[in-house]
């Protein structure tokens, strides 16, 4: 498991190698830096660590720091544990403040191969009079920089590899780089460094398994279904002019012109245009000016527009970074005719003629059976969604700031992906809608702590619960997911793996499957304190979908049918 980019060591002992992607670097004499820098740019992802680990000349501690490591199952917070990974000796102790001290060992034989392999780097690297890339003698090497800067260059891969493989064998749930002090061998022998690092913690959720959870009644009233049916009646409706005020929901037949600075704008001004009475209009003054208003009336009134709405004044009006600006326009309007909307008659002849149902019972059941649907999916949304806010509401512990501020920074960045994709600057954003970057951070860190509060209390659940994802089981979550993308799951599982992803779709099956077992556990009731049977709201969802699946089959072999009887009779013809 690769934690990240490989640390950088920087000795304190006159030269040093320090090495950040895509920077110069100081280096020991006689390396060639312009090369040392493009070594370590070029390398592969997986083998590179952004982050620094430094040496410092006067305790030899090294301290990282960059992007956050991957999740890891479990925490080690409680007791001293040791193991042995081939030649690597590790315990781990528990600190105070969520942290763990690593002590790692690195034995003499690995120190030597790191060594060797220091050595033929450089020697492909360096460029040596005399000699041609990779084949300089070790003694060459060391003769011209001195073992103790190929030692330095040994340790700097030697510690990285060892911490790594340490912390994925003891499964010590890291949220932050290390602090890294080499206590022996930093010139000779075996090496032995402590690593001191920062954990997630384990946190009580007491009551996460008798949670009472509130969602909107799923029960369809006789009133929605009279309601909804007045929809479909309003596409079917007809118009008439009318001899009285214009009201909300009628027709107004009108001749408009807009003017803005003596000009006219052809965008906002028509004849005989057809406009609706409503309380969401494009311009609210006109709605507002058109009711109560009789035919033959000449209306005229300044509104204010959004700067979205174009005034053809060119390039001018567009939104800049000082938010969105408005436009004052002068209106003149002729009000010619009032129509009122007509509704058709809900009898079973209008049924059968607009609809697949022949009487307005089958209609209303088929409407009522539909929003069942409806209301049940909503309820079975609210329930998951409300039962990770009630479970993550059990965690009273205080949250790690490190957690807190690494999903704030990705928030940030999706939210600049977001704008970024539609043409949009952060700046941009901020001013159309009156955002300080304060506010923004305030807004940031709030939804941050509920996604680590939830994070903290689904694990804590899992593991109380014995609830795991196997290899088996997360190969095929990634294979279905693939195959749902079109992919080759063998070609995603290996970039996955590349990329260090797996372990972290590991946790994200296991956050799911423990908020499945809250939400199977809790007690589901309306706003009235009802009991609302979730299974009996997934019954309905799936019958709906099922019955969805059914007509769709039928109308296509219908189609086919049809297709089929014509190619016969086109054949018949032609004979």
């Amino acid at each position: 498991m690769t934690i990240g980019p490989r640390p950088t060591i920087v000795s304190g002992l006159g030269t040093h190698l320090r090495h950040e992607a895509g920077k110069e670097v100081p280096v020991a004499a006689g390396v060639d830096g312009r090369r040392e820098t493009e070594r370590i740019a070029n390398r592969p992802p997986a083998a590179r660590l952004t982050s620094q680990l430094r040496f410092r000349e006067d305790s030899a501690i090294v301290s990282m720091s960059g992007p956050r490591s991957p999740p890891f199952t479990r925490s080690v917070l409680a007791g001293t544990c040791f193991c042995t990974l081939g030649a690597v000796k590790a315990t781990v102790e528990p600190l105070e403040g969520n942290k763990v001290r690593l002590r790692v060992t690195i034995e003499q034989e690995e120190i030597e191969r790191k060594l060797d392999d220091a050595v033929q780097r450089i020697a492909r690297e360096v460029r040596f009079d005399g000699f041609r890339p990779g084949r300089v003698p070790r003694k060459i090497v060391e003769a011209k920089l001195g073992k103790a800067a190929i030692r330095r260059e040994a340790l700097r891969d030697a510690v990285a590899d060892f911490y790594e493989r340490a912390v994925t064998e003891q499964s010590v749930d890291v949220i932050a780089p290390p602090q890294i002090e080499i206590t022996e061998g930093e010139e000779e022998g075996p090496v032995l460094f402590d690593a001191v690092v920062e954990v997630r913690p384990k946190v009580s959720v007491a009551g996460y398994d008798s949670l009472r959870v509130t969602v909107p009644s799923p029960t369809v009233t006789d009133d929605e279904v009279d309601s909804q049916i007045d929809r479909i009646r309003q596409r079917f409706a007809s118009f008439q002019a009318v001899d009285r005020p214009a009201r909300k929901g009628d027709h107004v037949l009108v001749n408009i012109t807009a003017e803005a600075d003596g000009r006219r704008l052809e965008n906002l001004s028509a004849d005989e245009y057809l406009h609706e009475i409503s309380d969401d209009g494009a311009i609210p003054e006109l709605d507002a000016r058109l009711t109560g208003a009789r035919p033959g009336e000449v209306l005229e009134f300044d509104a204010e527009l959004p700067s979205g709405m174009d005034r053809q004044r060119g390039e001018e009006d567009a939104d800049d970074a000082s938010g969105p600006r408005t436009a004052k326009v002068h209106f003149r309007v002729l009000v010619k005719e009032v129509q009122e909307k007509v509704l058709p008659d809900l009898d079973d002849s209008w049924v059968s003629d607009v609809s697949e149902f022949a009487t307005v019972d089958e209609l209303r059941e088929d409407v009522r059976r539909r929003l069942e649907a409806v209301k049940a999916a909503n309820a079975l949304q609210a329930t998951r969604r409300n039962a990770a806010e009630a479970v993550a509401a059990l965690v009273t512990d205080e949250l790690p700031q490190t957690l807190v501020e690494q999903v704030m920074h990705e928030q940030l960045h999706e939210l600049a992906d977001r704008l970024g994709s539609r043409g949009v600057r952060l700046d941009q954003y901020l001013a159309a809608t009156g955002t300080s970057p304060e506010q923004l951070r305030d807004q940031l860190r709030s939804t941050a702590e509920s996604a680590v509060r939830l994070d903290l209390a689904l694990r804590a659940v899992a593991e109380a619960e014995g609830i795991t994802v196997d290899e088996e089981e997360l190969r095929q979550a990634v294979v279905s997911a693939a195959e749902a993308a079109g992919e080759h799951p063998d070609e995603v599982l290996e970039r996955l793996r590349a990329a260090g992803r797996l372990e972290a779709i590991r946790i994200d099956l296991l956050k799911r499957r423990a908020l499945d077992w809250v939400v199977e556990h809790a007690e589901v009731v309306d706003e009235n304190g009802e009991a609302v049977d979730r299974a009996r709201l997934e019954e309905i969802v799936e019958s709906l979908a099922d019955g969805e699946r059914v007509r769709e089959e039928t109308a296509d072999t219908a189609a086919s049918e049809t297709h089929e009887g014509q190619d016969a009779e086109t054949t018949e013809e032609s004979q």
